[in-house]
């Protein structure tokens, strides 16, 4: 059977913070004003029947509406809904993050405008009435009686779709075009974001980059693809939106993720824009199977700000471990390696040098110490490392007064080091550069030590 309780509230709406008009001094509806204010109509309608259909290749729900009460605008009688996501002819199913989950017998407030594809109604010949979209997806629906959407459970501070990848590596692309940031810093941020997943040591996920593409992604086309499009609908007002096909046992099996054009974009944060990276790990989760929680703590929370970069946090982390647990989960080991993990971030954060560390080792040769900006993280990496498993013959050590050199990729941490006598493991080296990790370049930094992989 088919399994439908991964069709949750997935959006992240660009609220526009405009003062906003009353519709009607005798109505108050629980639909946001905003939306309401987009809308030609609004009105209390009751769910008949819904039809899956493809229209150029995309996969919508046509739901059949009486409508029941008007308070906006003229709509009346029978109409089409036409929602975006649903069951394809190959049996496995659209979901689009941001739109609604109807089905017979809703009872709905809508906020509504003409859809723009008028042809829809040929895919459904015996319902005679114009083609109507949902302004807001999700955010433009109220319901009168029950629930909207068939919630997943939570389970502690995340929630979860129903979906979940069954295997990685998981390929995807970057159309850059139409961000309004430069083309590398839009694909480095996209490739960011995935990689915060990656580097979460609690789970085992794995995205590989495959390139640019001039693109604008279709889930038929069996590419993962992330890319800017223009919204011409007036009932399109999300920020950004993940799609994703899953098969009948919730499998995913190919993912999207449209960003609106609408909105101002930015490589970090910036006043009055978005930030590129935060919003695509919001949209990634929900790809991976994570659903939108109530605590402002998760980049899964429901709403995103402008002028703010956001990582995960610990519901989320709990979330994904849970869909995609690490093979070792010795919790004090997860934690001791997470700890080296964000602090390697955290410094690269306030360097703009990502992941890298610089320093040098004491008189004794034990311990580090850091000569970067003065900073105190690096005093114990040596130990957490060592705490942490992650070099079975102990710590790496050097002659007095030798410097070092630290990079994590991959979730494996390199040890360079200058030395005339000791000679990297062909393997450790081999790996490196395999997955284009960074050598710390024209340095003289002859030797690496490679942590084994972080668990």
């Amino acid at each position: 059977m088919r399994a439908r309780i991964f069709l949750v509230p997935l959006a992240i709406l660009g609220y526009l913070l405009s003062a906003a008009t009353s519709v009607s001094a005798q109505y108050d509806s629980a639909i946001d004003d905003v939306f309401q204010d987009i809308a030609t109509d609004v009105a209390k309608v009751l769910i008949i029947d819904t039809t899956p259909v493809e229209i150029d290749g995309v996969s919508y729900t046509m739901a059949e509406a009486q409508v029941v009460a008007t308070y906006k605008g003229a709509v009346s009688g029978t109409i089409l809904l036409q929602v975006e996501g649903g069951l394809r002819a190959d049996g496995h199913q659209v979901v689009v993050s941001d739109q609604p989950f109807l089905s017979a017998h809703d009872e709905l407030e809508v906020a509504l405008v003409r859809s723009p594809t008028q042809n829809a109604r040929h895919a459904v010949p015996e319902v005679d009435g114009a083609v109507y979209s949902i302004v807001g997806g999700l955010g433009g629906v109220s319901p009168v009686t029950g629930e909207l959407v068939s919630q997943a459970d939570a389970v502690g501070d995340f929630g979860l779709t129903g979906a979940r990848f069954a295997e990685f590596p998981s390929d995807f692309y970057v159309n850059p075009a139409n961000s309004g940031v430069d083309a590398n810093a839009t694909v480095n941020a996209v490739r960011s974001a995935l990689q915060t997943w990656e580097d979460d040591l609690g789970s085992d996920i794995d995205f590989t980059y495959q390139g640019t593409t001039a693109a604008t992604g279709s889930l038929s086309d069996e590419k993962n693809t992330i890319y800017w499009t223009a919204t011409p609908n007036p009932a399109t007002t999300y920020l950004a939106q993940a799609s994703w096909i899953t098969t009948q046992t919730g499998d995913i099996i190919g993912f999207d993720v449209v960003f609106n054009r609408d909105y101002a974009w930015s490589a970090g944060a910036a006043s009055g824009r978005f930030d590129i990276a935060t919003v695509m790990l919001h949209e990634s989760g929900h790809a991976l199977g994570l659903a939108h929680v109530p605590a402002s703590s998760e980049i899964m929370y429901f709403q995103i700000q402008s002028g703010a970069a956001k990582g995960l946090g610990a519901g989320d982390r709990a979330g994904v471990a849970f869909l995609y647990p690490a093979a070792s989960q010795d919790p004090a080991r997860v934690a001791a390696a997470q700890d080296v993990i964000d602090g390697f971030h955290a410094f690269a954060a306030t360097t703009n040098s990502y992941a890298a560390i610089g320093g040098g080792w004491n008189g004794s040769g034990q311990s580090w110490f850091s000569i970067a900006n003065g900073s105190s993280f690096p005093n114990s990496i040596a130990n957490v490392l060592d705490n942490a498993d992650a070099f079975p013959n102990g710590k790496p050590t050097e002659p007095s007064g030798r410097d070092f050199f630290i990079r994590l990729c991959a979730n494996r941490v390199g040890v360079f080091t200058h030395t005339d006598t000791a000679t990297s493991n062909p393997a450790d080296t081999t790996w490196w550069n395999n997955n284009n990790c960074t050598n710390p370049g024209n340095n003289n930094y002859s030797h690496l030590t490679l942590s084994n992989p972080t668990p």
